[in-house]
């Protein structure tokens, strides 16, 4: 047995050969109690915003050696919490075909065990669909998630939360997919009731205020973008806290959408005022702070200042590299920005080349079918018509 660490930092650990020996053991196999008790430990301690760093890593190997080794245990009352955290903590470090690839599992162990109609095989089906979604299958998920909300509505009734909670996913991917009017007006009709069902300060009501913002800047109106994410933020801090990561969340979001409502020197302000709060509750290392400096580099660009946002991006590259690895989304969006900066600061040759470098990436990561690879592969497009029209080429 080995201990590293401190306080919320120590870690303990067992060799491989002593964990299998320690399994094998008749006196000291795993049992019901123990797995159960080693799954609520894992749910109880595991934090809300820590999933791409290496304590979410090591959270997610331990459940997942829990899952290996104990899953008959962990089904025995329906799906256990143990479960879900794991499917959503991969999802959220951008694990995504982990995600899905988990999600696929526990629908199949809960149908087979618990039956298709049971609650928690329609939560897993609104998981396995949520996350394909996010891995760039946004029709899919559109059509999908309206199937879905029928069979909910059959057995579970139309205002149950879950049911509703599955509607609000249906009209934001039906924005996602392009029917951006249609959503806004089935996420604008959802909230009222929503917001009885489950009171003003529920979380679901809460993130669906924020997918509302969202689809009316998407729907043309940035300004309403703004005035809502602006609503929600208030609201967030007075029920949450300044500390809060869905806090720090709505401030991004507000923030971008001030940016796209021609507010960019307001936006750069924002996202540098957000950093520092992000690096002290999440950590630098975390997604979303290096986000947050991807964001002020963009912005400054956007402004005109090339230069300083290459710079700026050089350096946040690298650090992507090193905490998240070379195949992370964030990753690529970084790179596609610096080839689209090259080419606005004169040298649209080098856009196109770092795009035909990205463009394989891209492609293995996330896929065909992504809307960020239809943007790369438009953007490539454009810069290698801009590169033929130089003298010389």
């Amino acid at each position: 047995m080995t201990r590293s660490g401190a306080g919320e930092n120590a870690v303990v650990g067992l060799h491989r050969l002593v964990q299998r020996s320690t399994r094998e053991q008749s006196t000291t196999r795993p049992d019901r109690d123990t797995a159960r008790t080693a799954a609520d430990a894992l749910v109880r301690v595991w934090p809300t915003h820590v999933h791409a760093s290496a304590l979410g890593q090591r959270l997610r190997a331990n459940a997942t050696a829990l899952l290996e080794h104990a899953e008959q245990w962990l089904w025995e009352d329906g799906l256990h919490p143990v479960l879900t955290q794991l499917g959503q903590s991969l999802g959220r470090a951008d694990a995504l075909p982990q995600a899905v690839d988990h999600w696929v599992s526990a629908l199949a162990a809960s149908e087979a065990r618990l039956g298709r109609d049971h609650r928690d095989t329609l939560f897993a089906r609104h998981q396995l669909i949520l996350w394909r979604g996010m891995a760039g299958e946004a029709t899919y998920a559109a059509e999908a998630f309206g199937s879905l909300v029928e069979e909910m509505t059959r057995i579970l009734g139309a205002h149950d939360a879950q049911t509703m909670s599955t509607r609000v996913q249906g009209a934001r991917w039906l924005g996602r997919a392009g029917g951006v009017q249609d959503a806004r007006q089935m996420m604008t009709d959802l909230l009222p009731g929503l917001t009885r069902l489950l009171g003003p300060d529920h979380p679901d009501t809460l993130t669906t205020r924020g997918h509302l913002a969202s689809l009316r800047g998407r729907a043309g109106d940035p300004r309403a973008a703004v005035d809502t994410y602006s609503a929600l933020v208030k609201d967030e801090l007075e029920f949450f806290g300044d500390d809060d990561p869905r806090v720090l969340l709505t401030r991004s979001m507000l923030a971008r959408w001030r940016g796209r409502a021609g507010d960019t020197a307001v936006a750069i302000d924002d996202f540098e005022a957000l950093l520092p709060d992000q690096i002290r509750v999440l950590g630098p290392e975390h997604p979303d702070s290096l986000s947050t400096r991807g964001q002020i580099a963009a912005w400054r660009g956007v402004t005109g200042d090339h230069l300083r946002a290459l710079r700026e991006l050089e350096g946040l590259l690298t650090d992507q590299i090193t905490f998240l690895g070379r195949e992370h989304p964030h990753v690529l969006t970084t790179r596609h920005s610096m080839a689209r900066f090259h080419g606005e600061a004169g040298d649209p040759r080098l856009a196109a080349e770092l795009l035909e470098a990205l463009m394989p990436d891209q492609l293995r990561v996330l896929g065909p079918d992504h809307p960020k690879t239809h943007e790369v592969q438009a953007d490539l497009e454009h810069w290698r018509a801009k590169a033929r029209e130089e003298p010389g080429a």
